[in-house]
């Protein structure tokens, strides 16, 4: 969004108002009394200025005040020539506010990109080749339960209501139907979404499987079981290639990490199927992947990444496992943390070379 701004206006002025509850700001401080943050942007596109670079300018005088100060801020400045603004330069990503970056924190490896997860054969370049999202159910009062015969019995009664509405859609005398009209309303009966809709006019049945009952981490430290079907839950991301089938859990390690701007950063690491968490942007960086049976078992740190801290502390007895291991470590480490904070609520971790290994 801020480079197709940059690429359409000349000229652009952020006046931020605060009130981003998740952020830690004041809820009493948003002028619209919701949680997310709220600015004024001023965008000024001029012929006159065509060819010249773009400027950016900003204030958040009121980003931390009640919303009645802020309205009087606002009364008394009225035009954006009555208020003090700080000129921006943006970085090559495009990232307007860089003050809390560290520059040095792109040298070092990350764990992962995109780039090297849709990559094919050898990968360089990061950690891990591949990491995914946690699990989203979207229907989380049927498909999670610390009581496994409370799980089996809300799943088994919800995937028979399902079934029937598959039977009567089938059946159904009004051919020209919408689904969305046609589905019961009933929240208590089931949840639906556009993919379960779209499965139902496929006549796609389901069978409950009692051995699809699986451990999970619903939350942080907050372990539960979880029936884990591509089906019934809306996203099973790449778990079903991290962990498909309970052994799987006896042998395998995910590091599961929440960065980004809406919670404080954690890194557990663990051997169930962890929750994809409200707000998202969580990840999962398993050590083994998978095929969907069990079988093909496949190290997930890279070739590459083992390669580069052998050479770095000349120590051919380093392993894949010492290396997650050690990931994870560092991922703990007090000054990393507080240093790169604001870095790593935009970006995957990026892992430094540390003075020691061991």
């Amino acid at each position: 969004m801020r480079q197709h701004l940059v690429d359409e206006f000349d000229r652009l002025y952020i006046l931020d108002l605060g009130g981003n509850v998740r952020k830690g700001q004041s809820g009493d401080s948003n002028v619209f009394g919701i949680q997310v943050g709220v600015s004024i942007n001023v965008l000024i596109k001029s012929k006159q200025n065509q060819g010249l670079p773009v400027r950016v300018f900003y204030n958040d005088e009121t980003a931390d005040l009640g919303k009645e100060r802020t309205f009087a801020f606002l009364e008394e400045r009225q035009h954006v020539g009555n208020v003090e603004w700080q000129k921006l330069t943006p970085d090559k990503r495009q990232t307007w506010l860089t003050a809390d970056l560290h520059t040095d924190f792109d040298t070092f490896i990350p764990m992962g990109s995109k780039d090297t997860k849709a990559s094919k054969g050898d990968v360089e370049g990061t950690l891990f080749k591949t990491y995914s999202v946690g699990v989203l159910t979207a229907r989380d009062a049927w498909a999670y339960n610390s009581n496994r015969d409370a799980l089996a019995e809300n799943m088994q009664a919800m995937m028979e209501f399902y079934n029937s509405e598959v039977s009567k859609w089938e059946r159904r005398v009004e051919r020209t139907q919408s689904v969305d009209a046609f589905v019961s309303p009933d929240s208590t009966k089931i949840k639906w979404t556009d993919r379960l809709k779209t499965e139902l006019i496929k006549g796609r049945l389901v069978e409950f499987a009692p051995e699809q009952i699986r451990n999970s981490l619903y939350r942080p430290f907050t372990k539960s079981n979880l029936y884990f079907d591509k089906l019934m839950n809306q996203r099973t991301y790449l778990f079903p290639s991290i962990f498909p089938t309970p052994e799987t859990e006896l042998d395998n390690r995910v590091i599961w990490l929440k960065v980004g701007q809406e919670w404080p950063m954690f890194a557990l690491m663990g051997n169930q199927i962890p929750e994809a968490l409200p707000q998202g942007a969580s990840q999962c960086f398993p050590f083994y992947t998978y095929n969907e049976n069990g079988g093909n078992r496949r190290e997930n740190v890279t070739d590459w990444a083992l390669a580069q801290f052998r050479t770095r502390y000349r120590d051919d007895t380093i392993t894949k496992w010492d290396l997650f291991h050690y990931i994870y470590g560092i991922l703990h480490h007090p000054d990393y943390r507080e240093r790169y904070q604001e870095n790593l609520k935009r970006d995957l971790p990026h892992i430094p070379f540390a003075e020691d290994f061991w």
